[in-house]
């Protein structure tokens, strides 16, 4: 977990004492289905907020299964910075490449320090490639995250020994930090809709 990153980037967001905020430094992986954005990606969306206050930074979700702008309008609302939305049909139903190779690319250009998501089906799948291809430690089953402000290090916690135990984890080099939290143990993100933001198709 705790493996340096081979990989080199300049920048991980703003430090505390910085006035320049990165609007990027949370990527959250969400997910939608006929009704809208699933629940499970809107408790992610609620803690990266409280992340994102800690760290000074801000949110950039990635919507990769819809092209519906108003899908991401409401991920703004919800407290997203910026929506990289798809505008590539290739997208639409789930593939391991495919998702690797966009979100890699995104990760390169724009060196977030913490990238999160539910743990479904598909970020189950993609996520340890992922972690592997940059290379970083990734975390699952995640119920609990805090900021060590003072190395900027996520503080992750899961269950072990069948839930009667938790550990904590931590990066001390590898950058993005990766974490797939479990479904609903965190509440929702606040919605507000008078939040503006940024959409990049992509």
């Amino acid at each position: 977990m705790d493996q340096e990153n081979q990989a080199t980037f300049d920048f991980w967001g703003a430090p505390p004492e910085s006035e320049v905020v990165s609007t990027t430094g949370i990527f959250v992986y969400v997910e939608a289905d006929e009704s809208g954005i699933e629940e499970s990606s809107l408790e992610v969306l609620g803690k990266a907020k409280e992340l994102a206050d800690a760290l000074g930074t801000g949110i950039a979700a990635i919507l990769l299964n819809s092209s519906e702008e108003n899908l991401a309008n409401s991920l703004i609302h919800a407290g997203a910075n910026k929506v990289f939305l798809s505008s590539d049909d290739r997208f639409k139903n789930y593939d391991t490449n495919h998702y690797c190779d966009q979100i890699f690319s995104l990760i390169q250009q724009n060196n977030p320090e913490i990238f999160m998501a539910t743990s479904s089906y598909s970020s189950r799948d993609f996520f340890p490639r992922l972690a592997q291809r940059i290379p970083t430690g990734l975390l699952s089953g995640c119920v609990n995250l805090e900021i060590d402000t003072s190395e900027r290090s996520l503080l992750a916690t899961r269950p072990i020994y069948r839930g009667e135990m938790f550990e904590v984890i931590s990066w001390q080099q590898s950058r993005p930090q990766m974490v797939l939290l479990q479904p609903g143990i965190f509440p929702p993100a606040i919605i507000d809709e008078f939040r503006t933001g940024e959409i990049e198709k992509i």
